[in-house]
């Protein structure tokens, strides 16, 4: 979840629970969230919320058959978003919440995480 957390701006940190369910915990940081940050928690947010319905994804690593996010199989592939980096334009932050807002719309059914 270190991708999540560094594009949340440390305004948020994810939180796996021992049930699978994600969910973004506020911090005592003070200050302004950037534009990215805003919209990435918009997008991470839309997908841990339970009042919203319920996204199940797994997360894998290095796994050959994934690449970035899958729908079929209803994964992404932590190692193949952190591999964006943290640039302009395009950002692992912004893979994962392209990722996640996909499984929203394709599996329309909170993020629950299974490894």
């Amino acid at each position: 979840m270190k991708t999540a957390n560094t594009g949340l701006g440390g305004f948020y940190k994810t939180k796996i629970g021992k049930d699978g369910l994600v969910a973004l915990e506020k911090t005592d940081k003070k200050a302004t969230m950037t534009k990215g940050q805003k919209a990435f928690y918009k997008s991470l947010s839309s997908v841990t919320d339970l009042k919203k319905g319920d996204v199940k994804v797994g997360l894998v690593e290095s796994k050959g058959e994934v690449l970035v996010g899958s729908y079929a199989l209803s994964q992404i592939d932590v190692d193949d978003v952190g591999k964006f980096g943290t640039g302009k334009g395009v950002s692992a932050a912004g893979a994962l919440g392209h990722v996640e807002i996909s499984a929203k719309v394709y599996h329309p059914f909170v993020a629950k995480y299974t490894t």
